[in-house]
């Protein structure tokens, strides 16, 4: 689809769609679906060949319709056999509806639909020597806690990701948060315990979410505990869009925290964990479900 069909399928003249490319490739807030992971057949509204990522977000920008878009290199065997230039590269870009979240990786790109993103920071912790909370009453503030002072001074944080170096997940090294800086998010009800340790996969009471772990040595090789916060209105857990992130064969990999984990909830919702799953004393997974309040439905 080339510029002029773009700007006919969005009744915009041609010099503001271009201005509006810019402005996109500016904002250098981009987010892209993973090229494996892209909508269903049923969810794509338009499948169409762009010359730059700036235009296919933003005619997913202008089609109010459009939830997320994904795109994929597409490359002439010809060009890359002769080692031509970038120039020669096209991509892909596929439109898809609004209505299909559970399946988004973040990644270095844009979409309209993440407005919250706008408000949102991510944090690492560091498990080591950091095993045991000073109390496991979930009352109190524990080491490896999403709204641990050091952090944040609201109540604002989810547990997002888990990162473990080269052990199968065994322990675990590191911890993602997700905090979200426009309010606070949770009530003043009491949390409550997620016992880990019994390994039958249990989650967080409704609209409670994971946001602590404690485990039983230094190297975090055994999480037997969770925190689960409650949330206050109006922000509220879709449990109609959950997914479970295995972390089978994923150890390793970038611990960046602008990019996704291979151990990470999607962030399109975004998605938080409310669950850690373990078996046989491996951490298999984070079960995640989509966040609901942070914007204006």
């Amino acid at each position: 689809m080339k510029t002029e069909d773009l700007c006919r399928m969005n009744h915009l003249p041609i010099f503001l769609f271009l201005l509006l490319c810019v402005a996109a490739k500016r904002e250098d807030l981009y987010r892209l679906i993973d090229r494996d992971l892209i909508c269903d057949s049923q969810s794509i509204t338009h499948n169409f060949t762009a010359h730059s990522l700036s235009t296919c977000a933003t005619a997913c920008k202008l089609k109010p319709s459009c939830g997320m878009f994904a795109v994929n290199h597409v490359y002439d065997n010809a060009s890359v056999k002769e080692h031509k230039s970038k120039q020669n590269v096209k991509l892909n870009c596929v439109l898809c509806k609004s209505n299909n979240l559970t399946s988004v990786v973040e990644k270095k790109g844009w979409s309209i639909y993440m407005k919250w993103l706008k408000e949102a920071r991510f944090h690492i912790l560091e498990t080591d020597n950091k095993s045991s909370a000073p109390d496991v009453s979930p009352l109190e503030m524990w080491n490896i806690d999403c709204n641990h002072p050091d952090i944040t001074t609201k109540k604002n944080g989810a547990i997002i990701g888990i990162w473990d170096d080269k052990d199968e997940f065994r322990d675990l090294d590191k911890v993602k948060c997700f905090n979200w800086d426009a309010a606070d998010l949770f009530s003043d009800k009491p949390p409550r315990l997620l016992y880990i340790y019994l390994e039958d996969y249990r989650q967080c009471p409704k609209d409670y979410v994971l946001t602590a772990i404690t485990a039983s040595n230094a190297a975090f090789r055994n999480v037997d505990n969770g925190k689960c916060s409650p949330l206050r209105p109006p922000f509220h857990i879709d449990y109609e869009h959950c997914v479970t992130v295995n972390s089978d064969g994923r150890d390793g990999g970038t611990v960046d925290k602008w990019r996704p984990w291979r151990v990470q909830c999607p962030t399109a919702g975004p998605q938080v964990a409310v669950s850690l799953h373990r078996r046989r004393r491996i951490h298999t997974g984070l079960k995640c479900c989509v966040l609901k309040g942070l914007t204006m439905e």
